[in-house]
């Protein structure tokens, strides 16, 4: 079973907001968050042409918003947004027919206990941003450790699985990479991914590495050295390790939910990222070993 949910190779849209990503969204923004497929959604530009002079407002605003309505120098545009898709009509067919599989499955495995067999492919601190009047700052929700050959039930999922874990539940199991459990947990869809919480009866099968082992205190220093990365001039950052995508929560406004691209270890430019000068380093001491082993 493959989750269609996650690809982002069907759908484009021009909507500035996804400019950074290069114009792609994934299958869940559109078909679940916004429903904007094939009927597009309408977006309102505001402008002010008074700011457009260099002139203040009358009003003493600083930026043009929705107290602004009725003000005579204040001008909206409707701006219509329609996804493109990508795929050919055999594809999209097809893509469209693993999406009604994939949700008639999910409709009878949503919520309720499965039988889990994983093998645990990193570990990272759950962070989440909050934004409010106050201010901004970041929080160690617990942790969430990504799965690969992962069983729910008798389905394999080809595409990996979540799991959610507090900072008690990963204190007391040290999940760390490379460990093959089983266990008892709940699965529920959360914003496009599949993810298993409240693990229970956890039985382990191999270890992983110990050195690999992630504990409270990694996370929060993670909390306080991450550094917000711009995705549409990092990419590779997307697949790196050291990354992490934060959920935003915006309190006291009416903002939507959103996702920001964060570097664990603080690295805030990929002109200063140390990891491909030490990926390039163990390829070279690889190289090595092996031309000495074949002289020998």
């Amino acid at each position: 079973m493959r989750n269609p949910y996650k690809r982002t190779d069907v759908f484009t849209c021009r909507h500035p907001s996804h400019a950074r990503f290069n114009y792609r969204v994934s299958a869940y923004h559109v078909l679940k968050a916004r429903r904007c497929y094939p009927n597009g959604c309408i977006v309102y530009r505001w402008r002010c042409h008074r700011f457009e002079k260099g002139q203040p407002c009358v009003r003493g605003f600083k930026h043009v918003g929705r107290l602004c309505v009725g003000c005579t120098h204040y001008r909206d545009t409707r701006m219509h947004y329609q996804p493109t898709v990508q795929l050919t009509p055999e594809a999209f067919k097809a893509f469209l027919e693993e999406v009604a599989e994939f949700d008639e499955w999910l409709h009878e495995a949503e919520g309720r206990r499965h039988e889990i067999y994983a093998r645990v492919q990193s570990v990272r601190p759950l962070l989440r941003k909050v934004v409010d009047p106050k201010g901004e700052r970041l929080q160690l929700n617990g942790y969430l450790v990504r799965l690969e050959d992962a069983f729910v039930g008798r389905t394999e999922l080809e595409d990996g699985l979540y799991l959610a874990l507090s900072g008690h539940q990963q204190e007391r199991h040290s999940f760390r990479r490379g460990d093959v459990f089983e266990c008892q947990a709940t699965l529920r869809m959360s914003r496009g991914r599949l993810l298993i919480e409240n693990p229970s009866r956890v039985e382990f099968i191999e270890r992983g590495a110990r050195e690999e082992m992630v504990s409270d205190p990694v996370g929060l220093i993670a909390r306080l050295v991450a550094t917000r990365v711009d995705e549409s001039t990092s990419p590779r950052c997307v697949s790196c390790p050291y990354a992490a995508l934060v959920d935003v929560e915006f309190r006291g406004q009416r903002r939507g939910r959103k996702r920001e691209l964060y570097c664990l270890q603080g690295v805030a430019d990929t002109a200063n990222c140390a990891l491909p000068l030490l990926e390039k380093l163990e390829l070279e001491q690889i190289g090595f070993e092996t031309c000495t082993e074949n002289e020998v």
